[in-house]
């Protein structure tokens, strides 16, 4: 269940002269206003997926969130006494009504009011903590609602699983063991990733086939798995790269797993800038951090699980696998195999900012605006610090297609997606901790076969009639 909390400012407006319609001072309205010590429980059905709270001050502080066996919103210590409606249509809305304190009066002014909505948009199912954002007028200026003080609690159900049914892809990993990268000086795996992806690089490694180029849904592949690193291990120089080691939190490695290791950090990190240093109350993801850069990583398979209640899973090579055998594998060749599994990377910086909610990182790469355009796809293997540049995977070659650029996200998009991963069929509950980073791969051990990164991919040049 999720609910969206909206703040509705009423602003006592002055009608046109001759109108009648009188305003209240901000004295008038404080003097003889009590504090109420009462409490209205208001049980919240199924579907309901917002709160707007009308003529109320509603301070961030004074919400509060929980668990229960069901759903309820409950209101405390409010300034003006509450009625409320519920429909399916905009969900609970609360109205306050007669101030506190005051007998004859109601907690609306006498004159024309006009509303001015601001949002509390939560990210997670659970109304994991953010920001509240006012679009109306200063306290000053509100006439009746400064006073008007409400505390909020909010009581939700676990996040719920589908039925129980029979995980098809359970146990279908296929093993391949890790290997030395290089014999003799020379290598002695395909090309292995995270590779630099900067504009203009070309690995040493080469390679005779070609990554996939299109977008994955377009060639049969499905998204099977979500996971993320600390740190981002590809390179983009002047996004994410060695230069911007110190860029974020100190204690991020606090709650990982054993061993993780960080990788390249972005360039965005402000530390005078309260979005990335204002922590965040994680309802669902373990370990992270505001101002942290993470890499996501969003495996594909053209024989996964697709369109059904298995389709993504932990580990993610049991969704790699799920619809293949080992002996079928073993028949396939090198394209086969990177035309059938690719992986798409982007790279954030987490931000307590509902400016950068996005609210289904779960199911890939964002593409909006600058995101998700400026893409380098080359062929390469899977990641994690299990491997390095002296032993390699030979979960090889498999297309991978990362975004150059980072980007700002906000730490409530990473907590709905973990609140979505605890909802799927199969346990991911080891994915929502970040997972050490590999060092980034030798260009001896880098395929060559990099495309989107040519500075001229993307440029048409005339000549005549024709265009190259």
């Amino acid at each position: 269940m999720k609910l969206t909390i909206a703040a509705a400012t009423l602003i006592a407006a002055r009608s046109a002269q001759g109108s009648g319609a009188t305003t209240k001072s901000i004295n008038d309205i404080l003097s003889g206003q009590a504090a109420c010590h009462s409490q209205m429980t208001i049980d919240v059905p199924g579907g309901i997926t917002g709160i707007t709270f009308v003529g109320y001050n509603v301070d961030e502080s004074k919400i509060v969130r929980s668990t229960g066996s069901s759903n309820q919103i409950i209101l405390k210590n409010f300034g003006a006494e509450p009625s409320y409606t519920v429909d399916p249509s905009y969900g609970v809305k609360v109205i306050a009504g007669e101030s506190c304190g005051k007998s004859g009066g109601s907690g609306g002014s006498s004159a024309a009011l006009v509303a001015f909505a601001g949002g509390l948009f939560t990210g997670s199912p659970l109304l994991a903590a953010t920001s509240l954002l006012f679009a109306g007028m200063p306290c000053a200026f509100a006439q009746e609602l400064c006073s008007n003080e409400i505390e909020v609690e909010i009581i939700t159900t676990p996040t719920a699983k589908p039925p129980e049914g029979t995980n098809t892809c359970d146990g279908a990993m296929i093993e391949l063991n890790s290997t030395a990268c290089m014999v003799d000086g020379v290598a002695a795996v395909f090309g292995q990733a995270g590779a630099d992806v900067s504009v203009g690089y070309q690995g040493g490694l080469n390679t005779t086939w070609e990554p996939i180029t299109d977008p994955y849904y377009k060639v049969g592949l499905c998204p099977v798995n979500v996971h993320w690193h600390l740190g981002a291990e590809h390179r983009s120089e002047g996004e994410y790269d060695e230069i911007f080691d110190a860029n974020g939190p100190a204690d991020s490695r606090r709650h990982l797993e054993e061993g993780a290791r960080q990788g390249f950090r972005c360039k965005h990190y402000d530390a005078s800038d309260a979005k990335f240093t204002t922590e965040y109350d994680w309802q669902h993801c373990i370990g992270m951090h505001v101002g942290e850069t993470y890499e996501v990583h969003w495996p594909h398979s053209a024989v996964g699980a697709c369109g059904t209640l298995n389709q993504y899973q932990t580990p993610f090579l049991d969704g790699v696998f799920c619809n293949i055998d080992a002996e079928t594998f073993s028949t396939l060749t090198p394209e086969n195999i990177k035309d059938a599994v690719g992986v798409q990377g982007q790279v954030f910086t987490i931000v307590n900012d509902e400016a950068y909610y996005y609210p289904d990182l779960m199911r890939g790469m964002i593409v909006d605006g600058e995101m998700g355009q400026e893409i380098t796809k080359y062929t390469g293997s899977t990641t994690g610090t299990s491997y390095g540049n002296e032993i390699c995977s030979q979960y090889t070659p498999i297309t991978w297609q990362v975004d150059r650029k980072c980007h700002l996200i906000s730490a409530s998009t990473f907590d709905k997606m973990c609140a979505d991963m605890k909802a799927q069929r199969d346990d991911m509950s080891d994915d929502l901790v970040a997972h050490g980073s590999r060092e980034l791969v030798d260009d001896a051990l880098s395929a060559n076969n990099q495309k989107g990164n040519r500075e001229l991919d993307n440029v048409e040049v005339v000549y005549g009639n024709f265009v190259y």
